[in-house]
């Protein structure tokens, strides 16, 4: 804490609960309190708000005074946080999280990107174990993967794999249910008449096309790239960085995809 001289009245240590911010600062009087974006920062943040205090959140990142330093200390990092507020809170390049509400619904959302990526680990797994005793799992569709999938494969593979193909099945089941729940919060969205956002709509996007010209080798390429652009949603880092070696081959139609 610094006063109005830039004194350091007090110094002390404040764990990251509910509980511990409402005994220390909801009998202080009204103050400018920074902290630095974190795991804890969006409820701490709002906590402090509740509490009738400035709060400030100072993207960490930004301030090279604590990002780029070679002393890093929680306790010097809170001085610095505190002489930047007093000075000019700008120079901490404030951020402002979402709402509670905005949180919980980007949760649910993060969940099911998590239930995806374990339940791809899984499969992933259990396809290449199959191939290594020369087998294969049928079906290609993650959705319906199930125990049920391994009744062809021989007696001490199939003893092996069941476990991870119940995983799967129960981790769809949970994404599932998330998809509903989300589709529940985007109903209840109201519509404001309007899109969000800049892009460029079918008809646009053919036009962009059709200047293009191809008549040398640099034309063909500057025609791919914007297809691969218009067509796939890539974002223009995403598309610098493709190369050959990151497609795959049908091995029926010979077609090669990303």
């Amino acid at each position: 804490m610094l006063d109005e001289a830039g004194e350091v009245p007090l110094e002390q240590k404040l764990g990251t609960t509910p509980k511990a911010m409402n005994q220390v600062f909801g009998g202080m009087p009204r103050s400018r309190i920074a902290l630095e974006t974190g795991m804890h920062s969006p409820w701490v943040s709002r906590v402090i708000n509740e509490l009738g205090h400035e709060e400030i959140v100072a993207h960490a990142r930004n301030v090279r005074l604590i990002g780029e330093s070679r002393k890093k200390d929680d306790r010097l990092d809170a001085q610095r946080l505190a002489r930047l507020a007093r000075i000019d809170p700008q120079l901490l390049s404030p951020v402002k999280h979402r709402s509670a509400k905005a949180q919980a619904d980007l949760t649910v959302i993060r969940a099911r990107a998590g239930l995806a990526r374990a339940r791809t680990a899984l499969v992933n797994t259990a396809r290449g174990l199959a191939k290594s005793y020369g087998e294969r799992l049928r079906g290609c569709n993650v959705r319906n993967m199930n125990p049920k999938k391994a009744q062809e494969l021989s007696p001490e593979l199939r003893t092996a794999l069941e476990p991870l193909l119940a995983g799967i099945e129960s981790l769809s089941e949970r994404i599932r249910e998330c998809n509903e729940r989300i589709e529940r919060r985007v109903k209840g969205v109201k519509q404001l008449g309007f899109r969000s956002g800049n892009w460029l709509s079918v008809e646009q996007s053919s036009e962009v096309l059709r200047q293009a010209c191809v008549d040398s080798m640099r034309a063909k390429r500057d025609y791919a790239m914007l297809a691969m652009l218009l067509g796939c949603g890539f974002r223009r880092s995403e598309l610098v960085g493709l190369s050959w070696m990151r497609s795959r081959c049908d091995r029926v139609t010979g077609q090669r995809w990303i």
